[in-house]
């Protein structure tokens, strides 16, 4: 794919804000955006023909806390300041954001969710699979939207064939479409990233996209605006026990914290100890991880920087650590975790 093509992230706030306005949302149509978890532009060129596709570049590090942040609200990442999972604040220490239930110092600068409201849309979240983890990061990410969280497509008890899970998805937004007299936005939230983490992107979840791709054209067709997106990709990634032990060992030899976002590891050295740290990780993670100080990574004076602290590890192979179990991750820069679709289908 030529890059060079490619948007920002941060653009999808305004190309919907963009539709919300046209004259064509003016007449009343819904407008339904499907927000699929750890879908990558290449599978969805390959599985969603109908659709109008563009390319997206998400944002460092690809991880779904920063990137659906930034997709929604339009903020960067040094905007909104939240740089991944494990991360410090300066009122709390170090945190996870999905067990973080106090206030987060995010701007509110708006969002999808009130552009619409402000363009005469009932403006709703069906947040699903995201209350499996709700948090003060899920409050600020669905700020001005009505909520609806009952829905569950794969953070249920069970799995589900991709049959099933499309058919919820059709009847969650059909219930909402029903509700109203008004046009409706409805941001639809599906967490395929759950089982692509364990089985990579099978056969159940390229049957999933040919699914989507045939609901969509059956919405387009009764007047909705139909999109879909994403925040990320996944990549084959094998758990490393050697790794994951030399980046606690790396941790442990500087007496430092260790939080991250993933495929991507950042540690928190104290200022004199940080050069050293750098020539000490550049020589034990060569050929595996790119080592690096976090102004490389992030914009100089800006308030992440004391987030993510100083030095970052990102992943540049398949052999990293994660979680046991995981198959495939995301959180570094390979093309496949950053490079992430912008689908439209308009209904011809």
């Amino acid at each position: 794919m030529d890059r060079s093509i490619s948007r920002p992230l941060t653009d999808f706030r305004q190309s919907i804000s963009t539709l919300l306005t046209s004259e064509r949302a003016g007449s009343g149509h819904d407008v339904i955006v499907l927000a699929l978890d750890g879908i990558p532009l290449t599978l969805a060129r390959a599985h969603w023909p109908r659709a109008r596709i563009e390319g997206m570049d998400s944002v460092f590090p690809s991880t779904s806390a920063t990137a659906w942040l930034s997709s929604l609200s339009g903020m960067t990442v040094e905007e909104h300041g939240i740089p991944g999972v494990v991360f410090r604040t300066r009122e709390t220490g170090l945190i996870n954001i999905y067990r973080h239930h106090n206030a987060l110092d995010v701007p509110d600068r708006g969002n999808i969710f009130a552009d619409a409201v402000a363009a005469g849309y009932r403006a709703i979240a069906i947040s699903a699979d995201l209350e499996a983890a709700p948090c003060a990061w899920l409050d600020v990410l669905l700020r001005g939207a009505e909520r609806i969280g009952r829905d569950r497509f794969y953070a249920g008890d069970t799995a589900q064939r991709p049959e099933h899970i499309v058919e919820s998805i059709r009847a969650a937004v059909r219930r909402e479409r029903d509700k109203s007299q008004q046009p409706n936005l409805i941001w639809c939230f599906v967490e395929v990233d759950r089982h692509i983490h364990r089985h990579g992107y099978d056969a159940d979840v390229l049957r999933l996209l040919d699914l989507v791709d045939a609901l969509a054209v059956e919405w387009a067709r009764t007047g909705a605006m139909v999109i879909a997106h994403s925040d990320h990709g996944l990549v084959p990634t094998q758990h490393d026990p050697e790794i994951a032990a030399a980046i606690e060992a790396s941790a442990h030899e500087f007496g430092c914290h260790l939080g991250g976002a993933g495929r991507t590891r950042w540690f928190y050295p104290e200022p004199g100890d940080r050069e050293r740290m750098l020539a000490r990780l550049q020589q034990r993670f060569a050929g595996i991880a790119r080592v690096c100080a976090s102004e490389e990574m992030f914009l100089a004076g800006s308030e992440i920087l004391y987030r993510v602290g100083s030095v970052l590890l990102i992943a540049e192979t398949g052999q990293f650590a994660t979680f046991d179990g995981h198959r495939f991750d995301h959180g570094s820069c390979l093309s496949d975790e950053i490079e992430v679709p912008f689908a439209h289908w308009n209904g011809d």
